[in-house]
């Protein structure tokens, strides 16, 4: 029980973790600009954090270039062709 009750809080910390990042993502000055920065919060786990910025690195026409401050500016390209 005790390995089920820490897998659950796993999936639910980096469901936190996709959804806070999504509404940055997603804000009207992000999709307006077609960037945002992120960073990792110090509750937010570095394992979680990680998975993240990897499934994104794997989206195409987006660019991550780290900050000396350790945040990351995201910049993503649309394709106006339909």
């Amino acid at each position: 029980m005790e390995a089920h009750s820490l897998a659950h809080r796993h999936v639910d910390s980096y469901a936190r973790l996709v959804r806070r990042i999504h509404s940055v993502v997603h804000s009207r000055l992000a999709q307006a600009e077609h960037q945002a920065v992120i960073r990792r919060e110090p509750d937010e786990a570095q394992e979680d954090w990680d998975r993240l910025i990897d499934e994104i690195r794997g989206a195409e026409m987006v660019r991550i270039t780290p900050r000396p401050d350790g945040s990351l500016h995201l910049a993503w390209f649309v394709s106006l062709d339909t």
